[in-house]
């Protein structure tokens, strides 16, 4: 969530808070049952895999919290296990990045609701149930089964849920592609929450340390290892804007064409996976320009063919650096293939069509709109309505049609750049690049025919 809140955003934490307070409220008078070492024990454990836990791609996180309040619901029910999820409020490492109070709010209440609902499904299937009593039988399994679904579901749907009123983004895409593909993860933690209550009621509470702090410790080296690789790229787009800040004319490139590029892949429907990989894309499509002589990148005259080959260098450049650090495979082909033109004449692979990946066809289309309004002193500088003329000028040439036809109507819709999506152009443009294929195919077949008949009439003659 963004520090500046919207009002239905405000609304829908606050509708969480009242929701996650009267849950807790009711399952403490209807459960009663309360442990004081039960949330003792598990207080400081949760509080520890809360400050460990691990960001996801576009907001939430990841921990073994999950599985330690199925444990701890099932060791010692649900008023026990609702009331230890208060302890997430004095979670340091969010004091010292100063989370907003709201953040915090609304962290506590979708755990509360979550471990709430989720003791109620436990209980109502096993309403004389023996707190802590674990045995292997279809009825207790299924209630496990279902109140570890319950917790799962209500979790991850409303962390989707405010992340997507917040930044306005389609909340079952990133559902689906932030959260599903937690499951297995999920049911794992729930075996050991079993695992957990099974060794506590045969040996005692010793074991809660035994079984516990292993799984807390891994999160904790996955959490570094995440937090690394997120500092890695974050220094590798620093670098981009620095080497960009060099130049007066192309500070603030990578931007424009990251902003261009997440508004083309939300109009085509991208996941936000996705949408996360190709930013990362458009945020370091220039890197290999690091090697690049600094005098010929800051030239104010038009350049030489010599150096005009070595900018050209910099896709096949920014792949190797990139393939370094070990990004994702769609990340690196994007800035290797972003200057690839659609009838198959860019660089550096003479790539066409379908063959050029999804991610370079969109960089292609919103790195040279960029370029084209950018103010060069060896260049004319392009009005935006007269860069959307020349994107739709050259759609089935240099640039894929339907990605232009969707960033010319963006432009016109979010930037009032008047006139600039115009379809039946892009259309008519086809038609024109078709024929002109056709005419070509025919003239290739004639030549062939022609010097066919002129071989055999050469032939008859010398007979």
């Amino acid at each position: 969530m963004s520090k500046k809140i919207s009002r239905i955003t405000l609304y829908y934490v606050i509708s969480t808070f009242i929701a996650g307070l009267i849950l807790l409220l009711y399952i403490t008078f209807k459960y009663k049952n309360f442990s004081i070492l039960g949330f003792l024990y598990f207080g400081v454990l949760i509080l520890l895999a809360d400050i460990f836990e691990a960001p996801l791609i576009k907001g939430g996180k990841v921990s073994v919290l999950g599985g330690l309040e199925l444990a701890c619901l099932f060791i010692y029910g649900p008023t026990t296990a609702s009331w230890v999820m208060l302890v997430t409020l004095f979670n340091i490492r969010e004091w010292f990045e100063k989370t907003p109070w709201y953040k915090f709010m609304f962290n506590v209440s979708q755990l509360l609701i979550s471990i709430g609902l989720s003791g109620i499904i436990y209980k109502s299937i096993n309403p004389t149930r023996q707190i802590g009593a674990i045995r292997i039988d279809s009825n207790h399994l299924l209630a496990i089964l279902l109140s570890s679904v319950v917790f799962f579901i209500a979790n991850t749907l409303l962390t989707a849920g405010v992340i997507g009123v917040s930044e306005k983004i389609n909340f079952f895409s990133l559902w689906i592609y932030s959260y599903l593909w937690l499951i297995p993860f999920h049911l794992i933690l729930t075996a050991l929450a079993v695992l957990v209550a099974y060794l506590h009621q045969t040996y005692g509470s010793v074991t809660l340390l035994l079984t516990i702090i292993p799984l807390i410790l891994t999160q904790y080296v996955y959490f570094l290892r995440i937090r690394e690789k997120q500092a890695l790229l974050q220094n590798v787009i620093n670098l981009v804007r620095v080497i960009e800040a060099k130049d007066k004319y192309t500070a603030g490139h990578s931007m424009r064409v990251t902003e261009y590029a997440e508004k083309v892949a939300r109009k085509l429907r991208l996941s936000e996976f996705e949408i996360e990989l190709l930013k990362n894309a458009a945020y370091l499509h220039d890197i290999g320009k690091i090697r690049t002589d600094l005098s010929i990148l800051k030239k104010p005259k038009k350049l030489r063919l010599d150096e005009w080959d070595q900018i050209k260098e910099h896709p096949t450049i920014g792949y190797e650096i990139v393939s370094d650090i070990r990004l994702q495979k769609s990340v690196s082909l994007a800035i290797l293939y972003h200057h690839e033109k659609y009838d198959g004449s860019g660089y550096p692979g003479k790539l066409e069509k379908d063959k050029i990946p999804l991610f370079a066809r969109i960089l292609c289309v919103v790195d040279s709109f960029d370029a084209m309004v950018t103010t060069r002193e060896y260049k004319r500088t392009f009005t935006m309505e007269k860069a959307a003329q020349e994107l739709r000028k050259e759609a089935g040439t240099h640039f894929d049609p339907q990605i232009t036809n969707i960033f010319c109507k963006i432009l016109e819709k979010e930037y009032n750049v008047i006139g600039a999506y115009k379809p039946e152009e892009i259309i008519a443009g086809e038609e024109i690049i078709k024929n002109v294929n056709i005419n070509r195919d025919r003239l290739e077949n004639f030549k062939e025919e022609t010097w066919k008949k002129i071989i055999s009439l050469q032939k008859k003659k010398k007979k």
